[in-house]
């Protein structure tokens, strides 16, 4: 947990940030940083990067900034909060539960920034109560299938997914 508190207040400062510029930049725009943000992290997740830099305050607070601000812009702030958290050096229960609490965050900050905003609709709010639902079963079903896979094939499954994803959505 102690780990998550620095990237957890870089979020909630950035965060409101990068929902501004969703809330102000051409949509389709936002689709393609979208794509080429999921892409670009899932890559560098591929390939098995990790970060080697300092820890502590300041490089928590960075990472969660930059995740706070490309979730607010994309809702793809979770890459940088685990690559971050996967290249601790704590074993993986310890690194799972830091990426949960941290992540977990993530969709909360959006959703208060829209409303302080000023920018929540009728159609916002009824559109995140349709996707909450394959959102939490699709959570579930990840985590019946982490226990499920061995976890590289578990972790190859889901970057492929996810650049395939964001393929589709860059030539659509």
């Amino acid at each position: 947990m102690a780990r998550s508190r620095p990237l957890i207040a870089g979020v909630l400062l950035i965060a409101p940030f990068g929902t501004h510029l969703l809330l102000t930049v051409d949509p389709d725009v936002i689709k393609q940083v979208i794509a080429a943000a999921v892409m670009f992290f899932a890559l560098i997740m591929l390939c098995g990067w990790k970060y080697k830099g300092p820890r502590g305050m300041m490089p928590g607070l960075i990472t969660g900034g930059i995740g706070g601000f490309f979730n607010g812009i994309a809702a793809v702030g979770g890459g940088v909060l685990v690559l971050y958290l996967m290249s601790q050096p704590e074993n993986i229960r310890t690194q799972r539960a830091n990426i949960v609490i941290s992540v977990g965050v993530l969709p909360l900050t959006v959703l208060l920034s829209i409303v302080i905003s000023g920018a929540m609709t009728q159609k916002i709010l009824m559109n995140v109560a349709i996707l909450a639902v394959p959102a939490f079963i699709s959570v579930w079903a990840g985590s019946k299938l982490f226990g499920f896979l061995p976890e590289r094939a578990f972790r190859l499954t889901v970057l492929w997914t996810l650049i395939i994803i964001s393929g589709a959505m860059l030539v659509a």
